[in-house]
């Protein structure tokens, strides 16, 4: 009996893209290793300092040992900032955009703590997405782009990624700010850098390689020019990424009437300084050594490891 052609056409496979595979693996790794942890260990005594204000307790048993990953340490501030806005001082340092987008987003999930944790997900994916052009964009290689997409999943640090954190939102912010100037979209590259200025303290550093980017390029939308790019209308869009800067001054002279105080209040009550731009690469490793040399073996590796993976010359922002 013969057989159409028809009937024998195969039906495509399905492909999941690199950036939700990634997602998907990585955060099953995290929550496999913190969940058998949290129930080992619970809390070992430092419920005091991780959630001072006891917030974590409404979640129940249940719920704190499956948010053990998401909900810790300044988590507990931008949930505060979401539900209350800012009250105090303290709250200050803790930026504006993530927790208004998770007041929007606790209307439709009833819960804030769901609303962070979402935003955190859908803006890692998104950010793995843009990623991955963007490597593409730079390499030339799928190959690359695809194994930096991994490894940005991967490393130790991405658990916050997840979390009731800002690091997935700026995340995308930053990467498709980037990503926008690349392609010469300025107007996009601006928007999104602003909102990153509105999401965390360093975002407003943004604009530094967003000019560089301009004038130098290397850049999609001015293909085989060469030395310096003159200035044009459209450059003008990259004065949004102060203004979201500035946002965040106007709020805070409406709150404490001190449109510094979203800076000050780190060094005041978290002991964090402006140490300059390259303090990360000397205090990631003298810190290791400090630590080992005062007998804290755990704290030593810790610190020691994230300096060696996560890059320590982006951090110059040094907790004491």
């Amino acid at each position: 009996m013969a057989v159409s052609t028809t009937a024998r056409r195969s039906v495509p496979a399905l492909r999941v893209p690199t950036a939700v595979q990634a997602v998907l693996v990585s955060r099953l790794v995290v929550w496999a290793a913190a969940v058998p942890a949290m129930l080992a260990l619970g809390y070992s005594g430092w419920r005091r300092s991780a959630d001072p204000t006891n917030f974590t307790a409404g979640l129940g048993d249940v719920g704190e040992v499956i948010g053990a990953p998401v909900m810790r340490w300044d988590s507990v501030y931008y949930l505060q900032v979401a539900q209350d806005g800012y009250t105090q001082r303290k709250q200050a340092g803790f930026f504006p955009l993530y927790p208004l987008l998770m007041d929007v987003v606790d209307t439709v999930t009833g819960s804030t703590v769901v609303a962070g944790v979402l935003i955190s997900l859908v803006a890692f994916t998104v950010a793995l997405v843009l990623f991955q052009r963007l490597a593409r964009l730079e390499t030339g290689s799928d190959a690359v782009a695809r194994r930096a997409v991994w490894l940005l999943a991967l490393f130790p640090a991405s658990l916050f990624f997840s979390a009731v954190y800002t690091e997935g939102l700026f995340l995308l912010l930053s990467v498709g700010s980037f990503y926008a100037a690349r392609r010469g979209n300025w107007a996009w590259a601006g928007v999104l850098g602003g909102l990153a200025a509105a999401t965390r303290n360093v975002g407003v550093m943004l604009l530094i390689p967003l000019v560089v980017l301009y004038l130098w390029g290397p850049r999609e939308d001015r293909p085989g020019e060469r030395g310096r790019f003159p200035l044009r209308p459209d450059a003008l869009w990259l004065a949004l990424v102060p203004l979201g800067c500035a946002a965040v001054a106007l709020l805070m002279w409406d709150r404490f009437d001190d449109p510094f105080t979203a800076w000050t209040s780190q060094e005041s009550y978290f002991g964090r300084e402006f140490k300059g731009p390259f303090s990360g690469v000397v205090l990631g490793a003298v810190k290791p050594l400090q630590d080992l040399a005062d007998g804290l073996l755990g704290s030593a590796l810790n610190k020691g490891a994230l300096f060696v993976v996560c890059g320590s010359p982006l951090h110059s922002v040094a907790r004491h």
